[in-house]
């Protein structure tokens, strides 16, 4: 096994390890350390210099938001929408949206449609994630905005370009947690400018994740389950998660 090979495999371990587990996990932990790992493996593009150098073809699983895309292309109304894909308190945090149009029924986007597919590194970096006002925001954005802006590898508060502020505006406009310990699941829509709807998770007590937040997670989770040639690279034991 090489070195960069190994290095590849230390670093799932260690994802897999922090990021998998049956209590509360902080999103904090998300931030500190599965941030530095995607963007290395990732964004950094090593995750390529290791398909070539083991004659490997890497693929990733994540679900497909290309008929939501359309969808909204196609006029659906909404303001947000994320791709999510992780469990939290029970709850499945994936496809959620906003829209000002009354629910008659059937979601006003083909959220049940979505399902898992393999997409290569770098499609998986131009896979569109999340959607707030009109603009769509790809992983390797989410991955480089909270790597470089938001404290996952850096901290610099100033946003000098228009997606850096906007993707803030749609961290910050729908939130998952419970931060006020209350006891009951339950959705709040707030008139704030700032945190617009909070969905309580009771288990979740003392923690806020933003959208950003659970986007990172499950591209640290995709990145986990990671595929070569087909077959998933590592299979973890209960000891090692």
């Amino acid at each position: 096994m090489s070195m960069l090979e190994s290095h590849f495999k230390e670093d799932l371990r260690a994802l897999a390890h922090f990021l998998i587990r049956q209590e509360p996990l902080p999103p904090s932990h998300v931030r500190i350390v599965a941030c530095s790992i995607v963007r290395k493996w990732l964004v950094d593009k090593k995750i390529d210099d290791l398909a070539r150098e083991i004659g490997c073809t890497f693929t990733l699983p994540t679900l497909d938001t290309s008929n939501i895309a359309q969808a909204i292309v196609s006029g659906a109304s909404i303001s947000f929408f994320m791709t999510g894909g992780v469990l939290m308190d029970g709850v499945n945090i994936q496809g959620y949206y906003a829209s000002d149009v009354p629910y008659e029924g059937s979601p006003v986007i083909p959220i049940d449609s979505m399902e898992y597919v393999e997409l290569s590194p770098k499609k998986f970096l131009k896979a569109r994630r999340v959607y707030h006002v009109g603009e769509w925001f790809t992983t390797e954005q989410i991955i480089r905005f909270i790597a470089n802006k938001y404290g996952g590898v850096h901290f610099d508060s100033t946003r000098d370009k228009a997606w850096q502020r906007n993707i803030e505006n749609a961290s910050e406009f729908f939130n998952v947690g419970n931060p006020d310990n209350l006891k009951e699941r339950q959705l709040i829509v707030t008139t704030s400018p700032k945190h617009n709807i909070l969905l309580v998770l009771p288990k979740e007590a003392g923690h806020l994740w933003t959208c950003l937040d659970i986007e990172l997670l499950a591209i640290a989770q995709s990145l986990i389950n990671v595929r070569c040639n087909g077959v998933r690279l590592l299979v973890f034991s209960k000891e090692e998660k």
